[in-house]
């Protein structure tokens, strides 16, 4: 099963973790059975992709709605290795390819010992090896040069070499080291992981979900990172050899507060439909994450193929802003068209983003309006029941009543009416 998320290449920019979004969303997908585990692992994928697209945003996938947030320790150790990189490009810059060489291969070692923290940005290591290898050229050494340029041609094959900042000479040895990569047929890579179905990354790229066999990786070093709801992320820097069996083998280890994490959003997925609002236990979850609004998502066996539950909600008041459920192909591009089309309406509220899929029917919280501020749809406020219009119309057919009866009354009781009396009940129209 492959579905390779591209990620661009961003040889010429290193930065930090950005700041916190506008808009953090959070994201989960619960399968109710053993036939839809799969498919929920790639369910959460394709709503982690489109929202990555949405602008003012900041996805917290499944694997990271337990987590305590960044490692300090990791973060101080990637930051230095960005500083090594750009010390090293500036001896570079500076004709001093030695000391380039030095900080350079300490930052690579350094990313290389932090394979999850790496696969979340691989631009500073792309930039590591782009001027590795040119240091190597311009101190004389063309052969280490050109093992750094296929190093990183074999984890971003999109990687080029500018030519407003390297000769015409490193250029072209670069292109060649290209056309060697592309060439190949490459080896396969099989990964398993104990628990199975989880999320495989190589090299940012996702490649399926646990058990699964990738293919067509060119030989040499890939950054492997494996990912689960309620379990810390997993990953190792794997080298791809020819004529060998290559595997990657891995036990997940359980996050703390997973059972009781897993049995709140269980019990919000059982009630998408309903319109019901997140438990309060829940919302506290999603505070101390900072977490703005989550979506769920719920998958289970329907016949052959599958049925589909998605909400989304607004942490501060718990409401169900809007939701989807009906029945979806498994067939892969079926499943894909239709999650991107319903995450797409989910975030947006646009109804047009269904018209590619006719058989699909969008189900809202009813009614709904939209708000102008932040284009998710709300619940309409319902008035109060002595605000309503048909409790003062039930008022006023009894006062009628009441007055009628005594009229009557009075009548009977007096004798039979004069000629021309009339009973004349006005009422103020506004």
């Amino acid at each position: 099963m492959g579905w390779p998320l591209m990620l661009a290449l961003a040889v010429g920019s290193i930065h930090p973790r950005p700041a916190r979004a506008a808009n953090r969303v959070g994201l989960a997908v619960i399968s109710e059975d053993s036939f839809s585990q799969r498919p929920a692992e790639l369910l959460e994928y394709l709503g982690s992709a489109r929202l990555q697209r949405e602008p003012d945003t900041e996805l917290v996938a499944g694997e990271d709605l337990l987590s305590e947030g960044a490692n300090s320790d990791v973060e101080a150790r990637f930051l230095e290795a960005i500083e090594k990189v750009t010390a090293g490009v500036k001896g570079y810059d500076n004709l001093e390819p030695q000391v380039a060489l030095r900080e350079l291969g300490a930052a690579l070692r350094t990313f290389e010992q932090m394979p999850v923290r790496l696969s979340e940005q691989l631009g500073p290591y792309y930039k590591a090896l782009t001027y590795l290898g040119a240091s190597h050229v311009a101190k004389g050494d063309k052969q280490a040069g050109q093992a750094a340029f296929r190093r990183l041609l074999v984890i971003e094959r999109r990687a080029k070499l500018d030519s407003r900042l390297f000769p015409p000479d490193m250029v072209r040895m670069f292109e060649s080291a290209r056309k060697e990569v592309s060439t190949e047929a490459g080896g396969m890579l099989s990964v398993y992981s104990s628990p199975e179905n989880a999320k495989v990354f190589v090299d940012g790229n996702f490649r399926g979900v646990t058990p699964c066999e990738v293919a067509g990786l060119p030989f040499g070093k890939h950054i492997v990172r494996l990912s689960k709801a309620g379990y810390e992320p997993w990953g190792r820097v794997v080298k791809v050899v020819r004529d060998a069996e290559n595997a990657v083998t891995c036990r997940l280890v359980e996050l703390a507060g997973k059972q009781s994490f897993f049995l709140d959003l269980s019990m919000a997925a059982a009630s998408i439909e309903e319109g019901k609002p997140l438990t309060d236990a829940l919302r506290a979850r999603m505070q101390e994450q900072l977490i703005d609004r989550l979506l769920i998502g719920r998958l289970s066996q329907r016949g052959e193929g599958l049925k589909i539950g998605l909400a989304l909600y607004e942490v501060s008041s718990g409401k169900n802003l809007r939701y989807y459920v009906s029945a979806v192909s498994r067939e892969q591009k079926e499943f894909s068209q239709a999650a991107e089309a319903l995450f797409s309406y989910l975030l947006t509220g646009r109804r047009d983003v269904l018209q590619s899929l006719p058989d699909l029917t969008a189900a809202d919280v009813d009614p709904i309006k939209f708000r102008d501020e932040d284009q998710f749809a709300r619940e309409e406020e319902k008035p109060e029941w002595y605000e309503t219009w048909w409790f003062w119309t039930a008022v006023g057919a009894g006062v009628v009543a009441v007055v009628a009866t005594g009229v009557a009354l009075g009548l009977t009781l007096q004798g039979e009416s004069p000629p021309g009396a009339q009973i004349l009940l006005e009422f103020d129209v506004d």
